[in-house]
């Protein structure tokens, strides 16, 4: 694999989420990384393909990601928010993004796990601090 996708280089993988249609995978760690999966078919590219990472503050780890219901967007729990990645492939072999959407909670306490519920419905889940 390049060596940017090296096992030594991600301290921990939170979170492991297929996209719905079963091509790619996220893999939410120190920042959210996409590869295709085995069951991906595309002219080129072949299974299990890194197509790149996509982070906003590497002080932040990422604790859980979720696919839309398309694979335009991802949701992932960063820090205080869960923030959502539209994404790009310029080329089949890479993917880019942006931070289109940023969802705080109502405290300022660490979001744990997102997910969408719909195609434009996210849900977040936090602790506070009290209880842990």
């Amino acid at each position: 694999p390049p060596e940017s996708s090296r096992r030594a280089d991600h301290p921990q993988a939170n979170a492991v989420r297929f996209s719905p249609n079963g091509d790619k995978l996220a893999v939410a760690a120190d920042v959210l990384h996409i590869w295709t999966s085995t069951r991906h078919i595309a002219q080129g590219v072949s299974p299990g393909t890194y197509l790149g990472n996509l982070a906003y503050n590497r002080k932040q780890i990422i604790r859980d990601c979720g696919w839309g219901n398309g694979e335009q967007n991802v949701v992932a729990a960063m820090g205080d928010a869960s923030k959502i990645w539209t994404l790009e492939m310029p080329n089949p072999t890479q993917v880019k993004g942006k931070i289109t959407s940023v969802l705080r909670p109502k405290r300022p306490y660490n979001v744990n796990a997102c997910c969408y519920i719909g195609p434009d419905e996210v849900i977040s889940a936090g602790a506070d601090k009290r209880f842990t």
